[in-house]
């Protein structure tokens, strides 16, 4: 779920979690309807922006905590702790405590036990946003490798479009508490469905055009340069006004800059 601040992304995780309760509709998982069963009974788990690990318990007893409430016996517990650190690459350190340990490895046990009761969907709240500068392209890729080895559902929250575009399978941008479109990351990036998505969305350029002719699929535009061309469009188009959306990346310089010289001498 990609959108600015303040757009919904956050609430909307929580009522998944169980945290928040939606005011009308459904929330289904596996096709059954979950809103009236409480957080603690939901097959959810949630990775929070602030890791929330227990200070004074090791890394092994965070990870054991969820396990025992859950009733598990000691062995498949044992198994199951000693089988998540080594997942995260955390079990070499299994008796420090989370004030011994660097943001990344806060968020790798944070993971771990967010993944050891083998929830049917994990929740993360922007966890990669407290990460020093460099560490989390790591994390993508660990969180990547992750969701395809355990086959589990990851909805990941955020507002940096880079992670979104980097890590999903499929994106709902979302904008003043609504859903402005689903789609894969290509057809997010290259087919937006209104101007919202296209400005959000990595960079563009808009263009205020006359519509003259219009099709299902394509139409033909009037640029304020006075150029005629024809181009991609999702509806069909009403003749009059609209706006061009072009991505820096698909402009180029053609046969009309090959006579230009540059001057010999540059002044301020």
């Amino acid at each position: 779920m990609l959108g600015p601040s303040g757009c919904g992304k956050t609430t909307l995780l929580r009522m998944m979690a169980g945290f928040e309760t939606p005011d009308t509709g459904q929330l289904l998982l596996h096709g059954s309807d979950i809103v009236d069963i409480p957080p603690h009974k939901r097959r959810v788990n949630t990775v929070f922006q602030s890791y929330a690990l227990f200070p004074h318990m090791t890394l092994a007893q965070n990870v054991t905590f969820g396990l025992e409430n859950l009733g598990w016996d000691k062995a498949r517990i044992t198994a199951r702790v000693g089988e998540m650190l080594e997942r995260v690459h955390m079990n070499a350190f299994a008796n420090r405590k989370p004030a011994q340990l660097s943001g990344g490895q806060r968020q790798r046990i944070a993971l771990a036990r967010a993944l050891a009761p083998e929830p049917e969907v994990l929740l993360l709240d922007e966890p990669l946003s407290a990460l020093d500068l460099k560490l989390p392209q790591a994390m993508r890729d660990e969180l990547r490798t992750l969701q395809r080895d355990t086959g589990i559902t990851f909805v990941f929250v955020t507002h940096d479009q880079e992670e979104a575009l980097d890590m999903s399978d499929r994106i709902a941008v979302l904008g003043g508490g609504e859903i402005r479109k689903i789609g894969t990351p290509s057809e997010i990036y290259e087919e937006p469905s209104n101007r919202f998505v296209a400005d959000f969305v990595g960079e563009t350029n808009f263009f205020e055009v006359d519509v003259l002719e219009s099709t299902p699929t394509t139409a033909t535009v009037r640029t304020p340069f006075g150029q005629f061309i024809r181009v991609p469009s999702a509806t069909h188009l009403s003749a009059g006004k609209a706006t061009l959306s072009i991505r820096p990346e698909k402009l180029n310089l053609g046969d009309q800059v090959h006579d230009l010289r540059w001057p010999h001498h540059v002044r301020g």
